[in-house]
């Protein structure tokens, strides 16, 4: 009580005085701002005393963005700190904050998210109960993960049970909630399968639910991280309907943000899948659209590395200027290290431009940055071709599977995969696909295709003119 009023006598009219134990026990901004007044001598107390001055907590801690950029259109992520349900262990704390911060890893190597920052998680321990716009307003955060973790047996290898709940900021609904089993020694290893399956659960349910949420309000009221979100998540889904829906919520967002490159960026990529739909360099306009929507967002961005990305990505595949789409993958490399699209298309370009193993090692990279991505089945459709280009068959059959796994409608993978039967030995399979290639892809012939690869080495065009001549693919 003594130490207690002579701390109180530090502080002016209207103001609030603490010690520095007082204060470690508070979080910042959630219960106010803190002053560090340092170390003041107190009366009749021989050590001084480390002292803070209390204020109010400000009625925005969030500024709100007035432009679009890559990271303000993704949704942000807030993992709460697990709560411990105990059951006979002394080591339930240790295994709750190792949980969340794995979580929290794992959540922020996606690139389609945001994550709050783990020391501002950790200032929220024991705040589970806070409402969820409260937390929107402290942290910025779009959805909340939270959940428990029951402690029992201490056993390194012993199965632990942990319950994630994913839920809205915006409208409070629970969007996933689901229990995992997890052992300690994968949380230890930084390796846990668990922790990624309920990454990719959370993502997952993220997209669908942004997507739904598009496609039920009007585009004009929606945040830009939705109509983002939304459009990249209806170009891969690769529906008609669906497809065309993410131009319109692009073009929107262009609109609304139109001195940003971002949405012209993420146009170019529509234009280029739409070319790809059909398996032929193609004689339409999208081409030329794809081109010019990539060289505005460059000149908007002024060398944003998703632009460089798009833009060099829209030179190797399209108009093979492979001097140019080298020269800005890695230049979006360069600025962004763990780039994976533009790891992805550097792999893709060396694979038709002179096929050798640094292409399939680009491609393995973006794989393994990409493992928990939604549109993974792209990964694997390229990693597949740059085994196809390098000779090696039955990988390039394994991803290429993997791929169609994902998504069926991937004509890229369907080639691949066909050709590298053929040239496997396996013909009857390959042509066991020309049906569904030609489905596809209407008018498919070897003529065109090999026309998108003049300036391919010769060795490779001959080998895809001879794998589709095995597969059944006309020549003209």
């Amino acid at each position: 009580p003594n130490l207690a009023a002579r701390v109180a006598a530090l502080a002016e009219p209207g103001t609030t005085v603490i010690t520095a134990e007082v204060r470690d026990q508070l979080t910042d901004t959630l219960d106010g701002e803190f002053e560090d007044l340092g170390e003041c001598y107190l009366k009749h107390v021989t050590e001084p005393s480390h002292v803070y001055q209390v204020g109010p907590s400000p009625e925005r801690l969030v500024p709100s963005n007035s432009g679009l950029t890559e990271t303000s259109a993704m949704p942000k992520v807030l993992v709460i700190p697990m709560r411990v349900l105990n059951f006979g262990s002394s080591s339930g704390s240790a295994v709750a904050e190792l949980l969340t911060d794995s979580l929290i890893q794992a959540v922020s190597r996606q690139q389609r998210v945001r994550v709050v920052s783990k020391l501002a998680s950790h200032g929220l321990t024991g705040r589970v109960d806070l409402p969820l716009a409260e937390l929107a307003r402290l942290t910025g955060a779009d959805y909340v993960v939270s959940g428990s973790v029951a402690t029992g047996n201490d056993e390194l290898g012993a199965n632990r049970r942990f319950n994630l709940e994913l839920t809205s900021c915006k409208k409070a609904d629970v969007l996933m909630a689901r229990a995992f089993q997890v052992t300690i020694s994968d949380l230890l290893m930084g390796n846990s399968g668990a922790v990624n399956e309920a990454v990719a659960d959370i993502l997952a349910n993220i997209d669908d639910y942004q997507f739904k949420w598009a496609a039920l309000q009007p585009v004009p009221t929606l945040p830009a991280h939705v109509m983002l979100s939304s459009a990249i998540h209806g170009m891969h889904r690769r529906t008609p309907r669906e497809f065309d829906t993410s131009r319109k919520i692009l073009e929107a967002l262009a609109e609304r943000y139109p001195r940003s490159g971002l949405s012209y960026a993420w146009l170019a990529k529509w234009h280029i899948l739409k070319v790809g739909q059909g398996g032929v360099g193609g004689s339409s306009g999208f081409v030329k659209e794809a081109n010019q929507l990539a060289g505005k967002a460059v000149s908007l961005s002024e060398g944003d590395a998703s632009a460089l990305t798009m833009q060099g990505i829209v030179q190797s595949y399209l108009t093979r200027d492979y001097t140019a789409a080298g020269k800005n993958l890695r230049a979006a490399l360069e600025l962004e290290p763990s780039n994976a699209l533009a790891m992805l298309y550097l792999g893709g370009m060396i694979s038709f431009s002179q096929p050798d193993e640094t292409a399939v090692q680009y491609c393995k990279s973006a794989l393994e940055l990409s493992l928990l991505d939604p549109t993974r089945y792209l990964y694997d459709g390229m990693l597949a071709t740059t085994y196809f280009g390098v000779g090696q068959y039955e990988p390039a059959i394994v991803h290429a599977k993997e791929s169609l796994r994902r998504n069926r409608a991937h004509g890229s993978a369907l080639r691949v995969l066909a050709m590298s039967l053929a040239l496997a030995g396996r013909e009857k399979e390959a042509k066991s696909l020309a049906t569904e290639l030609l489905r596809l892809s209407p008018g498919f012939n070897r003529q065109n295709y090999l026309e998108r690869f003049n300036q391919s080495p010769t060795e490779l065009q001959l080998r895809f003119d001879a794998a589709l001549e095995i597969v059944g693919i006309p020549k003209t």
